[in-house]
């Protein structure tokens, strides 16, 4: 009977444990996408910076000529 009442208490706390963590894992998921996003996001800027600053150079020496 104790022993019943026990083993409800325990399956009940797992499932709380086992809930908590997934909703941390979740979280976790969604940070790991964020800080993709803003390093692809911080490749397109670079990229683009790179870019300009290749421009500049190119109608410097245009211009010194």
């Amino acid at each position: 009977m104790i022993a019943g009442i026990l083993l409800i208490f325990v399956v009940i706390g797992l499932v709380l444990i086992g809930m908590k963590l997934s909703t941390i894992q979740e979280r976790l998921d969604e940070r790991r996408t964020m800080e993709k996003e803003k390093a692809e996001r911080e490749k397109v800027i670079l990229g683009t910076l790179i870019n300009i600053e290749t421009e500049l150079i190119k109608s410097q020496q245009h211009s010194q000529s």
